[in-house]
């Protein structure tokens, strides 16, 4: 039986999470070795399906499509799941935190939770993180705000990010193993790519000053950028700390 998320308490004593995407950098990355040396004192966090990884290393994997309109085989997949991973899953009370697009409709041991949606124009933006409310967190229009949401219930404002590619990398939009599951969509490619970097930026802003610090260990480096414009390539890079690690250092 799914629980509120006002019950999850840390137990790890640690400010930083590592929160990982499913994109094509992964391919460039030493992912495994990564997330298992993270988990040893930070907190991983997978979005999506990003679970299927074979051998990530992971805490707790974030989901906010859980409205069984997915093909038949999927449901299976994602339900058996849960029910071999108890308290793994974190799950909204209603899809996409929409309560237009229904209930939860996933069953088992998991963690379920209210979102705030993001509103940039208004306090509501960042009341959550201001004024927490047991049961919520905080959230916004790309499931990146739900993970970055959970890790602050978890204590945590030091954030690096994994797969978080903000487009293509290598002329591919997600990473091997979940172009698997998934065709790539040019769709969620360019167009959730911007969202996500629309309101992660001014997110950032708004963080940074706080005491909140944000790196990404994403292969970015002379890859294909999704948005056009020398201004905004330089903004996006200057807010976040890119890291190429081409080689693991252990």
């Amino acid at each position: 039986m799914a629980k509120c998320i006002s019950e999850l308490k840390p137990e790890k004593t640690t400010d930083c999470a590592l929160i990982i995407g499913s994109g094509a950098s992964l391919d460039e990355l030493p992912y495994i070795a990564i997330s298992n040396l993270f988990q040893k004192s930070a907190y991983v966090i997978v979005m999506n399906d990003t679970w299927i990884l074979p051998d990530i290393a992971y805490d707790f994997t974030i989901n906010h499509h859980t409205v069984k309109d997915m093909p038949d085989w999927y449901i299976e997949k994602y339900q058996n799941h849960i029910n071999e991973n108890p308290w793994k899953h974190v799950h909204p009370v209603y899809d996409c935190n929409n309560p237009f697009r229904g209930i939860t409709q996933y069953t088992g041991d998991f963690w379920q939770y209210n979102g705030y949606a993001v509103c940039e124009t208004t306090n509501l933006y960042v009341d959550p993180l201001i004024y927490p409310d047991p049961s919520h967190l905080f959230v916004g229009g790309s499931i990146l705000f739900d993970a970055i949401g959970l890790a602050h219930r978890l204590g945590c404002k030091n954030l690096f990010f994994m797969g978080v590619d903000g487009g293509k990398v290598n002329g591919n939009a997600y990473c091997e193993e979940y172009r698997k599951l998934w065709p790539q969509d040019e769709y969620y490619v360019v167009g959730h790519s911007h969202r996500t970097m629309a309101s992660l930026l001014p997110f950032i802003e708004w963080a940074k000053p706080k005491g909140w610090t944000f790196t990404n260990l994403s292969q970015r480096m002379g890859n294909e950028w999704p948005i056009s414009g020398e201004n905004e390539k330089n903004a996006h890079t200057d807010r976040l700390s890119f890291r190429v690690i081409e080689h693991a250092p252990y």
